[in-house]
């Protein structure tokens, strides 16, 4: 559940960002530069105290998009030792049960012995008398 989360969050970033993006870009191009021209195709210092928020809240949210990828890859990390501790405990489990029915077949070969020696103790015991 925490990973789902993790990822939505770090969807919803990715996508502000990119629309911080295209809204920077498409600033940019309807600037004017400083030839006169139209700031179309080209790069626009970001002098201006909007564009400077802007790059600012951009680079706060790349900075939670990396912060949240690396959770999540932290997550996927954790999700993966926990499935190879669910896989060797399975595995353990099983060789428990295929230990139990031998144990329980020698304890079975063990008391058939016994009622054999038994049955034998008690007919030599009849020869001899």
């Amino acid at each position: 559940e925490h990973v789902r989360k993790l990822e939505r969050e770090l969807m919803q970033a990715e996508s502000v960002g990119k629309e911080l993006i295209l809204e920077l870009e498409s600033r940019r191009a309807a600037e004017p530069r400083a030839d006169g021209e139209s700031g179309l195709g080209t790069s626009v210092e970001l002098g201006s105290t909007e564009n400077g928020e802007q790059r600012n809240r951009l680079e706060k949210l790349a900075g939670k998009s990396a912060v949240e990828q690396a959770d999540l890859e932290a997550a996927g990390w954790t999700i993966e030792v926990l499935r190879m501790r669910l896989e060797e405990a399975e595995a353990g489990r099983l060789r428990a049960e295929e230990l139990e029915i031998r144990l329980t077949q020698a304890q079975d070969e063990l008391a058939q012995e016994l009622v054999l020696l038994h049955q034998l103790k008690a007919s030599s015991e009849a020869e001899a008398r």
